[in-house]
Formats: structure tokens, C-alpha cells, sequence
């Protein structure tokens, strides 16, 4: 099938497709909004332990809004998030059965799409069915491993990406803070209570964000592994049978309920690697699929 078929024959299953697309996309732009904010905190919380700013107080003030505007976009971006993940599995359930959806499931989804899902959707690689899961087999169960296959190869690689970046950071943060801490050590007391407030203030909210990043970090390492677990029970498995597939599919949905989400940029920058990677591991595949194990689980497709 190609883009253009899967247009025709699943029209309703395309357009929650790419409802999912972009209301994952929108909770991405929100959680890259909450990150400025929060490096931003901690820039200003750094310029305060210092007493760069003369009033201390209002700063105090604006560093409170800089901390406080993350959390409503955080819950913000969980609301998308929340739409996104079951428009996900009822396209690809679609995709993969060769059925479409109703037009009752298309009204319901085109009512709770997020403000500015659609025009973020329209701007990002691989739109349709196909070509997001780029799969080669006809509807049905060897549709259903090739299409979680892709994707768990996809997310491993990801998100030991993120894991990695996101351990260079925590090993960064912690440095600059236990340097800034060993200076104020060295430094005289603050007279002010007013400043030792602040400085008090400021050292929570140091402390706030290195262990959101140190969250982030054992997320993503968790989500690179449990991705990685699926991998090697959909591909590298000599023999794997439907209901191996189907159970490993269901832990893999379940597994990114909790996952880091992975940023656009990151997907681009690193599209044309992995889908190389993708396609040695597809024709690993496509030659087990022709014994007549594999056969038997697709009625000899």
C-alpha cells in the first residue's frame, strides 16, 4: 500500500493519525517551553545567590514566576499527551487490521484536537500511515510485528540518545552547583534576612531542577531499555509466535505511557541513520517470515 491508498482505504484512520501526530507534537512545544522557564530559573536563581540584582525582593518575586509557569505547562502538555495516546492506538489498530475507523471515532477526535494540532501536524515528516510506520506487509498479524518492530527500533535508538544527553547534563548541573556552593561557603554570611531568604529560595529551586533532570535522565534510561527488550523479542528472535508479538506489543504500549517524550529535532537529525538501521533489521525479517513459521501466523502470506 502506499500513501496515497492508505488515504482511500482508511480516510477516518488517517485523520486520528495525524490528530495523535499533532497533539503529541503540541505537549512537545509546551514541555520545550517549560524547559526555557526552568533554565531560566535557574539562571536568575544563580545571578541572585551572587546578589547580581540590587532588589533582591522583586527578584525573588520573578524567579517564583519563572518556577511557577513550568508546572501549568507540564500539565498542560500531560492533557495532550493524554489525547495523543489512545489516538495512537486506535490509527495504528486500524492500520494494521485493514479497517477503518467509523466516522463517529473521527468526529469525536476532530472535537478535542488541541489548538494548533492541526497546523503542527501538517509540518512534520512521515504524515500518513505508511509512511510513519513503513510497512510492507498486507493487513494482518505480520503487519502487526513489522509495524511495533519499527517502532521500538525508532524509540531504543532515541531514547539512548536522550539518555546519554540527559546524563551529560545532570553531570554538568551538578558540577556548577557544587562549584557555586563551595563559593558561597567561602564568601561572608548575608546580613540581610531578606538575602538569606532568597538565597534559600534559590537553592530549592537549584535543587528542583537537578532532580527533574535526574528524573528525566532514569526515564529516559528505563524507556531505552524496556524499548530495547521489545526489539529483541520482535527481531532478533530466532522464533517468535502471534502471541509473543501481541504480548510484547501490549508492554510496549504500556512502557511508553511513562516514557520521555522524544523531540522532533532529535527525530530529524537522526531519521536517515536509524532508518537505515530499520531496513537491515527489516530484511531480517522479511527472510524469517518466509519459513514456514512465520508463514502459518499470516494463514501463508
Amino acid at each position: 500500500m502506499t500513501a496515497s491508498s492508505t488515504e482511500q482505504s482508511l480516510p477516518n484512520a488517517e485523520v486520528v493519525h495525524r490528530a495523535f501526530r499533532g497533539s503529541s507534537e503540541s505537549a512537545k512545544l509546551k514541555r520545550s517551553l517549560a524547559l526555557i522557564f526552568e533554565v531560566t530559573a535557574v539562571a536568575t536563581s544563580g545571578l541572585l545567590l551572587f546578589d547580581y540584582f540590587k532588589n533582591s525582593g522583586q527578584s525573588a518575586l520573578l524567579l517564583l514566576a519563572f518556577a511557577a509557569v513550568p508546572v501549568v505547562l507540564r500539565l498542560w502538555a500531560d492533557h495532550d499527551s493524554g489525547l495523543a495516546r489512545p489516538w495512537r492506538r486506535e490509527a495504528l489498530s486500524a492500520y494494521i487490521n485493514g479497517r477503518d475507523l467509523g466516522p463517529a471515532e473521527r468526529v469525536r477526535v476532530l472535537r478535542r484536537v488541541p489548538w494548533l494540532a492541526s497546523w503542527l501536524a501538517a509540518r512534520l515528516p512521515a504524515q500518513s500511515l505508511d509512511e510513519y510506520y513503513a510497512a510492507t506487509r498486507q493487513p494482518g498479524p505480520q503487519r502487526n510485528h513489522e509495524a511495533y518492530a519499527c517502532s521500538a527500533l525508532y524509540t531504543a535508538q532515541l531514547q539512548k540518545i536522550l539518555f546519554v544527553s540527559g546524563l551529560i547534563c545532570l553531570i554538568s548541573v551538578l558540577i556548577a552547583v557544587f562549584v557555586a556552593m563551595v563559593l558561597l561557603f567561602d564568601s561572608p554570611p548575608a546580613a540581610a534576612v531578606r538575602d538569606r531568604l532568597t538565597q534559600v529560595l534559590c537553592s530549592i529551586v537549584c535543587a528542583v531542577v537537578v532532580l527533574r533532570l535526574f528524573e528525566f535522565t532514569a526515564k529516559s534510561f528505563f524507556a531505552w531499555r524496556s524499548a530495547e527488550n521489545t526489539v529483541s523479542t520482535l527481531i532478533e528472535s530466532n522464533h517468535v509466535t502471534n502471541e509473543e508479538v501481541c504480548r510484547a506489543s501490549l508492554e510496549y504500549d504500556f512502557e511508553l505511557v511513562g516514557s520521555p517524550t522524544i523531540p522532533t529535532w532529535l527525530y530529524k537529525l537522526n531519521r536517515n541513520r536509524i532508518e537505515k538501521v530499520w531496513k537491515e533489521s527489516l530484511a531480517a525479517l522479511e527472510a524469517k517470515w518466509t519459513t514456514p513459521t512465520f508463514e502459518s501466523l499470516d494463514g501463508g502470506k
